[in-house]
């Protein structure tokens, strides 16, 4: 089968993703003979890629597939449309795989969306959300820190998605990222989404698999964590990670002493103090928000 008429056969085999889309489109690892049940083989490329396989009036749409380490084939991990996307989830990708994803275009095949009823556009927005997150109590006391693996696997990986252009002129939305492991035991990046232009609600993001997130602070806007940045902590028990605009600066959100606290990712699997939690980084002693353009 010719790769035109193979893109024709993987598009029309998930016809309900393509028609009425208006969500993240999410389903399991399948694998080749899955995906070409009824449509022929569909020979996917080695490695992870990013294949574009049908016009969808002015959408494209695109298949994310990723190489079965086993050896059984490819395996097709999630479906999105590029200019009405803001989230891609079912990925499977190691910090190898997820940085080459991103030098071919991954954040490019998201676009935020203004209207999102789940993202920040605004202080306002921002400061009701906080209120609400700070009314919540915490889920627990005990410490909680992210692995030095996944510190490691965020530390390696946060210039490139700071740096990296998302789709649609606006580059001024969070990215988010979501942590998990493959059946070998290694960090993978299982999502990646634009909320709003001042963060937004992602627990629809929160799997069971989800062992940590982090989301990047753009230029612009106050760089160490703030304002509602805890929530995921304090309300779901996980790391969470805030890079900043270069990507050189990173800090985990975790609980110390039992109180939520934050903490920066040094190179070399290092780490700065633990400090705190302050709503404003302005009040933060080691991490003061002022040090930071």
């Amino acid at each position: 089968m010719a790769a035109k008429d193979e893109a024709k056969a993987l598009a029309q085999a998930v016809p309900k993703a393509l028609q009425g889309w208006d969500k993240p489109i999410e389903f399991p690892a399948l694998d080749t003979a899955q995906v070409a049940a009824g449509i022929g083989q569909v020979n996917l490329l080695a490695g992870t890629q990013y294949d574009k396989v049908a016009s969808v009036g002015a959408q494209e749409a695109f298949v994310t597939s990723e190489t079965n380490r086993a050896g059984a084939g490819s395996l097709v991990t999630g479906v999105s449309l590029q200019g009405r996307s803001p989230t891609i989830t079912g990925l499977s990708l190691t910090k190898d795989q997820y940085l080459n994803a991103v030098k071919n275009g991954l954040w490019g095949q998201v676009q935020g969306d203004p209207n999102s009823a789940t993202g920040f556009s605004n202080n306002a927005d921002v400061n009701a959300a906080t209120k609400r997150a700070q009314a919540l109590p915490s889920v627990s006391t005990a410490d909680l820190q992210a692995s030095s693996d996944l510190a490691s696997f965020v530390k390696g990986i946060g210039s490139s998605t700071a740096s990296a252009r998302i789709g649609g002129r606006n580059q001024e939305y969070e990215k988010f990222l979501t942590f998990g492991k493959n059946a070998n035991g290694e960090i993978i990046v299982t999502g990646i989404s634009l909320v709003g232009p001042q963060g937004g609600n992602i627990f629809g993001m929160l799997n069971s698999g989800v062992i940590g997130i982090a989301h990047v602070h753009y230029q612009g806007l106050v760089q160490p964590p703030n304002s509602g940045d805890n929530s995921i902590a304090k309300v779901r028990n996980l790391p969470s990670f805030v890079i900043g605009s270069t990507g050189q600066n990173i800090w985990e959100i975790g609980r110390a002493n039992g109180n939520i606290s934050i903490r920066s990712i040094l190179p070399n699997n290092n780490f700065g103090r633990w400090e705190a939690y302050q709503i404003n980084a302005d009040r933060y002693r080691i991490y003061n928000g002022g040090q930071y353009p």
